[in-house]
């Protein structure tokens, strides 16, 4: 047994090592923990603390050594088995880690966090076995002692020290698939070359022999899963144990209850996951009973509220959250997290305004890309509102009627103001674009008539005055192939149509006319901008051809012969890029 001295000592270093461990300084922590047992190598709290830094550290190997000792020192112990499964499932030894949580289990059948464990254990392994048997190279990269290999044979040490093998090579250990997308590179056909030998024995490379893997980044215990729920964030790393000899009753007490409540609170997250949201309910009300201070009860209930379908009452905990978060003072990402949730209340009740102020809040607390694009989203949803509030067809009409007398009266202006209005009050009505496009030519603003005609022939595609009118908007900006193209499409409506018709012949007239006269610049400028043109001046077929017709202009009528070819070739002349003789 170790002396009053050694253990004094010990504990003074476990201190520092909470205290480091608080700071999420793991690395720091861990030399404290291992100087606590070496003075007093009979406390299980020891090695439990040390195993939690080594697994937040990427040390599985070490984790699953302390866990087994803090088991062996404590057999009726649930927490060390909780180490030990957590430790066996980073190292994907799932079938292992299922027994440690059951064993556990026999010690404290009521314990959530073991339950917990042992399900997300059971739900990796199986998702384990889907994506090995789904990609053979599966189980090569999901072995740490394969991998840690790699870097002790030398043919394959010297690339893992290029930062893209690095990643592509993580990339694989999470999710096999994506291998197959580097398949190619000759760097990772090495390394699939020397796993391969390594499995099958292969000298110069042997799996055993360098020992612990690598430290890798900290997975979810359960790799593979990817359940995520408002309700049940990601686990947090555990707090040490304390040694509680030298509490007092009343603190003592205080820490039961805080353990009770993460208990419920556990056993809430179950719930939620598995959709029983008034067992997930009343678990998050217990805990927040046992332990007021936690408002992350708080937010789980809101959450258990919501997908409920309670949204009152999801706002009414959200607001108890922020309340009580204020009054103990708690983190600023917890009062974000309530303000979130709310938003996301009244975002399902359509109530946009309180929508907008509860995700300003939360960044206000706490700036996230996703509450940003939640806030984004909660303002078009605002406007678009707004909009429909303001649609009332009969007040359209009469703002319409006094855009014609305008009109008629040359007031382009005015007629412009009630147009506009009249197609806020009624953004359905496609003769209210066609009127406004019509203003804005006699106003010399072509672009914007244009794309009234367009907006004017999406809701009514049979409008034919709207096809009239845009090949005049064509024809007037001297984009004469596409006057063409758009009173074509008016002719397949209305063959008879006499606007459509006489516009087709004054532009053919302005393309004939524009041969015999000096190229316009201009035109031809805004045609090599147009992608229509540049498609078929890209065309290797329609190249030939031109430089053909250039060289040899005798054979132009056999080119012409061919429908696709003419077409374009009088494309390229309406647009005035092509001159004939």
């Amino acid at each position: 047994m170790p002396s009053e001295e050694s253990i004094q000592k010990s504990l003074e270093a476990k201190a520092r090592g909470n205290e480091a461990f608080a700071k999420r300084d793991f690395a720091a922590a861990i030399p404290h923990f291992t100087e606590a047992i070496g003075h007093d190598p009979t406390n299980h709290v020891f090695f439990s603390n040390r195993s939690a830094c080594y697994a937040s550290t990427g040390m599985y190997t070490e984790a699953l050594a302390d866990a087994e000792k803090c088991v062996e020192l404590k057999p009726d112990w649930a927490k060390g088995y909780s180490r030990k499964g957590a430790a066996l499932s980073f190292l994907r030894r799932y079938d292992e880690a299922e027994t440690a949580y059951a064993k556990g289990l026999e010690a404290d059948p009521s314990n959530a966090q073991l339950k917990s464990g042992l399900e997300e254990a059971k739900r990796a392994r199986v998702q384990y076995e889907q994506a090995s048997a789904a990609n053979p190279f599966a189980a090569m990269f999901q072995d740490p002692a394969a991998l840690q290999a790699l870097a002790t044979n030398p043919e394959t040490a010297a690339l893992l020290a290029d930062p893209e093998v690095v990643r592509i090579l993580e990339q694989a250990r999470t999710n096999p698939n994506t291998l197959m997308q580097h398949i190619q590179d000759p760097r990772i056909t090495k390394i699939l070359g020397a796993l391969l030998q390594a499995q099958m024995g292969g000298a110069g490379m042997d799996p055993f022999a360098a020992g612990d893997e690598a430290p890798q980044d900290v997975p979810s215990a359960a790799a593979g899963s990817t359940h995520e729920s408002a309700a049940a964030e990601p686990a947090p790393e555990e707090e040490p144990e304390e040694d509680e000899s030298q509490l007092t009753e009343e603190e003592r007490a205080e820490r039961a209850a805080k353990r009770e409540a993460e208990s419920e609170k556990q056993a809430g997250n179950a719930a939620y996951k598995a959709k029983n949201f008034d067992d997930a309910i009343a678990h998050y009300t217990k805990a927040f009973e046992l332990d007021d201070k936690n408002v992350s009860y708080l937010t789980n209930r809101a959450a258990a509220k919501f997908e409920k379908g309670d949204l009152e009452g999801c706002v009414a905990d959200c607001e108890e959250a922020i309340a009580q978060g204020r009054t103990v003072h708690a983190d600023y990402q917890q009062i974000a997290k309530a303000y979130e949730r709310k938003g996301n209340a009244y975002m399902k009740t359509k109530r946009f305004d309180e929508a907008v102020e509860a995700y300003d809040a939360a960044l206000t607390e706490h700036r996230t890309d996703r509450v940003y694009a939640k806030l984004k989203e909660a303002k078009r949803a605002k406007k678009r509102a707004e909009e429909d509030a303001y649609i009332n067809p009969e007040i359209a009409l009469k703002e319409k009627e006094a855009g014609n007398e305008l009109f008629k009266a040359g007031d382009f202006v005015g007629a412009l103001r009630k147009y506009e209005e009249a197609i806020r009050r009624n953004p359905a009505d496609h003769l209210l674009y066609s009127n406004r496009s019509a203003t804005f030519m006699k106003l010399g603003r072509l672009p914007e008539a244009l794309k009234d005609c367009e907006k004017c022939l999406e809701i009514d595609p049979t409008f034919i005055k709207a096809y009239a009118r845009k090949g005049d908007i064509h024809a007037s900006m001297k984009e004469h192939h596409k006057a063409l193209t758009t009173y074509e499409q008016g002719l397949k409506i209305d063959p008879e149509n006499e606007m459509l018709k006489n516009g087709y012949q004054r532009v053919m007239f302005m393309i004939q006319a524009s041969q015999g006269s000096e190229a316009d610049e201009e035109q031809r400028q805004r045609a090599m901008a147009d992608p229509e043109i540049q498609a078929i001046l890209a065309d290797p077929l329609m190249r030939t051809t031109l430089n053909t017709m250039q060289q040899e202009p005798d054979r132009a009528a056999d080119f012409l012969r061919d429908p696709q070819v003419a077409d374009k070739i009088n494309k390229l002349i309406a647009a005035g890029v092509l001159k004939v003789a």
